[in-house]
């Protein structure tokens, strides 16, 4: 008799941890579809958003050559500068490494600036690499807009125009689109 209830405990034993395993799994199963259909939603919101918001430009993404790597993307966009005479349509590099936005000293005086009155520093950069620069602001066309942005003046003639963080990055929306091959900035 006595081996017939141990077997009967057994099998009450083993009939309680199967129940409570398949409350556990019953209740995984759930948290992770309330999980994924809350990621779902918000996902949805955030591309509701993207998709609400003012589409300023859409401009095609080049590709550039480059040696042992082929074929890579370069966001480039070319927008209207304001100088003096008017506006001056400047390629600039897309930037989200780069703090503030940047352009060779000798676009300084066709915008109306002098170095001699703007202030001086110095600024690390590729390759920590010292140079000096000079803080001043410039005024951009972003579509119809214009939007005026921090930007520093560099020493170096090899300066390529830069779009960076500091004015842009943070108030447009920039997207990298590889699959249409465009970068899109919205407001």
């Amino acid at each position: 008799m006595e081996e017939i209830s141990i077997s009967s405990h057994q099998y009450d034993s083993r009939r309680a941890l199967t129940k409570l395993g398949l409350v556990v799994i019953i209740v995984i199963t759930l948290g992770l579809g309330v999980y994924f259909a809350i990621s779902q939603i918000t996902l949805q919101n955030k591309l509701a958003e993207i998709n609400n918001q003012q589409l300023l430009l859409s401009i095609p993404l080049t590709s550039a050559q480059w040696s042992g790597l082929g074929s890579v993307p370069e966001p480039k966009v070319k927008l209207d500068l304001r100088v003096d005479t008017g506006y001056q349509p400047i390629t600039f590099l897309l930037d989200s490494g780069a703090v503030v936005s940047s352009l060779p000293r000798e676009l300084a005086e066709p915008m109306g600036k002098d170095l001699a009155f703007l202030k001086r520093t110095t600024f690390k950069g590729f390759g920590n690499q010292t140079s000096f620069a000079y803080h001043s602001e410039m005024t951009l066309k972003v579509g119809e807009a214009e939007m005026i942005l921090p930007v520093v003046f560099t020493e170096n003639a090899q300066t390529q125009a830069l779009l960076g963080r500091q004015g842009f990055f943070d108030n447009y929306s920039i997207t990298f689109n590889h699959i249409l091959k465009t970068i899109e900035i919205r407001k």
